[in-house]
């Protein structure tokens, strides 16, 4: 990235379910350490996820990610990766982002840009009890 140049990262994730879903947001720099940088708001739009800590979305509602680059991050300390984590249940999601740059926009496409199913692995004991069944 060239000097003087100001970037933004952003990520919404949308609940495509009725129901909410209990989920986790990490993103991972590119030497695969965490970024557990909270997200900053951009004009009057509020960063709602913080990385690494669950939340409930709730049916048909939007998370945010978002967060300003400037000069002071290196461009290995920023978003390579981002994962979503179902902690209990299903999810319904779909997600998508975009880098913005003083003179570009590069779209993230997540899934093709078509929602996903996603559930939570299952405890030792559900998945006992599932092969008894």
């Amino acid at each position: 990235m060239q000097r003087g140049t100001v970037s933004g990262f952003f990520v919404p994730i949308i609940n495509a379910g009725s129901t909410p879903a209990d989920i986790t947001v990490s993103f991972y720099q590119q030497d695969g350490t965490k970024l557990t940088t909270e997200g900053t708001s951009y004009q009057e739009i509020g960063s709602t996820i913080i990385p690494g800590k669950p939340f409930t979305l709730k049916g048909y509602a939007t998370g945010l990610y978002h967060i300003n680059f400037g000069n002071h991050l290196k461009c290995n300390g920023r978003v390579y990766l981002g994962r979503i984590f179902v902690n209990s249940g299903k999810a319904s999601l779909l997600a998508r982002g975009w880098v913005n740059t003083n003179e570009a926009v590069q779209n993230v496409e997540v899934n093709g840009n078509r929602t996903f199913e996603l559930a939570a692995v299952p405890t030792p004991a559900e998945a006992t009890a599932t092969k008894a069944e």
